[in-house]
C-alpha cells in the first residue's frame, strides 16, 4: 500500500475531503493534491496529516514487514531450586545476543 492509498483510506474513515484534511493538518488546502501530483511533502507534513486522519505513522510500513516468527532469541534465563533461598537462584544473560537458542514467542494481548 503506497502513501496515497493510506491517505485515501484515512480520508474515507474520517469522512473528510482532501481539502479539509490538508487545511486542518498544514493550513494549506493543496497538501494532498500536491502529493498526488508527485510533489513529495516534508515528513513534518505527513506526520501532521496522519495525526488528523488518525493513522499510525508506521501503518504504511507494516504492510511490507515480514511476518513475525513464532520463536524469539533467548537472551537469558533464571534458574531456581533448592530451598528457595536467594543463593539457590541464578540469573544469566547472553550479552550481544550471543545465544543461538530460541523460545516460543510470548502471547500478545
Amino acid at each position: 500500500m503506497n502513501l496515497i492509498d493510506v491517505i485515501k483510506e484515512g480520508l474515507k474513515r474520517k469522512g473528510m475531503s482532501e481539502r479539509q484534511a490538508s487545511i486542518k493538518a498544514t493550513g494549506y488546502e493543496g497538501t494532498i493534491k500536491n502529493l498526488k501530483a508527485g510533489h513529495p511533502p516534508s515528513f513534518d507534513k505527513v506526520e501532521k496529516l496522519f495525526e488528523v486522519l488518525g493513522i499510525n505513522l508506521t501503518y504504511s510500513l507494516e504492510d511490507d514487514l515480514p511476518s513475525a516468527s513464532d520463536k524469539v532469541p533467548l537472551l537469558g534465563h533464571i534458574a531456581a531450586g533448592g530451598d528457595d533461598y536467594p543463593q539457590d537462584t541464578s540469573i544469566s544473560f547472553f550479552p550481544d545476543n550471543s545465544s543461538t537458542d530460541e523460545v516460543a514467542h510470548p502471547a500478545t494481548p
